[in-house]
């Protein structure tokens, strides 16, 4: 499954250290390149993961309680990947709502084949 990810810094390093706003280490793709480039100012790489847990959010924000304590309770479990369907997704309120799939990887191990998307 190819998925993208947006970051700000000049160079993309995947940190088992380096906490989200979580509170522990996990990373967030999607297969909406357009959401990752807003998450990004435009520099985006792409991944390919193998998913073996999905979850259906029905249209719900990710930007909710609901939403976070569901990435608490998937890291409880151990899961290393999980695809959470149907996930409308913003980096601020200074952006329209997207609908898109989020991939959360709490595994690091599984993200492969890393390559930079040209703007």
């Amino acid at each position: 499954m190819k998925v993208y990810h947006g970051y700000k810094s000049a160079q993309f390093k995947i940190e088992n250290h380096i906490n989200s706003r979580y509170g522990f280490p996990c990373l967030f793709f999607t297969d909406n390149i357009e959401l990752a480039k807003n998450y990004s100012n435009n520099t985006v790489i792409s991944a390919e993961l193998n998913v073996q847990t999905v979850f259906d959010f029905n249209n719900g924000i990710s930007h909710s309680l609901t939403f976070r304590n569901l990435i608490y309770s998937l890291r409880k479990k151990s899961v290393p990947v999980v695809k959470i369907r149907n996930v409308f997704d913003r980096p601020n309120e200074n952006y329209p709502l997207e609908l898109s799939d989020i991939y959360v990887v709490f595994d690091f191990n599984q993200i492969n084949n890393i390559q930079l998307c040209t703007p």
